[in-house]
């Protein structure tokens, strides 16, 4: 990944559409850069794959559980993908991917360098 995006986006490969594999990535902070979006969607391009951006809102450094997609793909895609995440409790999504992402912080020693 490019030094100047790190830090800007969490990737996960825990997501498929029509059994292929799909690029999630949700900014680590209000909203994603456009430059690191721009990255994303050539990835995606080089890879064939589809793509998902997640925003979470927050309000007073606090998430709100309101979120917004950005998705690189066909229309049915794009459709299904807001289906899905309608279907998700974002709050609670949100804590589970936090908490995996700093478990695997802790693994490599970092929690004490962003805590």
């Amino acid at each position: 990944m490019r030094p100047d995006l790190c830090g800007a986006i969490v990737m996960f490969d825990h997501l498929t559409w029509l059994g292929d594999g799909v690029i999630l990535a949700v900014a680590t902070g209000a909203q994603m850069p456009h430059a690191t979006f721009q990255w994303l969607q050539g990835l995606a391009a080089i890879l064939q794959k589809n793509l998902v951006t997640v925003e979470f809102g927050q309000e007073d450094n606090i998430y709100t559980g309101d979120y917004q997609l950005r998705m690189t793909g066909p229309e049915a895609f794009k459709r299904d993908m807001v289906q899905h995440f309608t279907r998700i409790n974002a709050k609670r999504w949100l804590q589970r991917r936090k908490s995996f992402f700093m478990q695997d912080l802790s693994n490599v020693g970092w929690v004490s360098m962003i805590a």
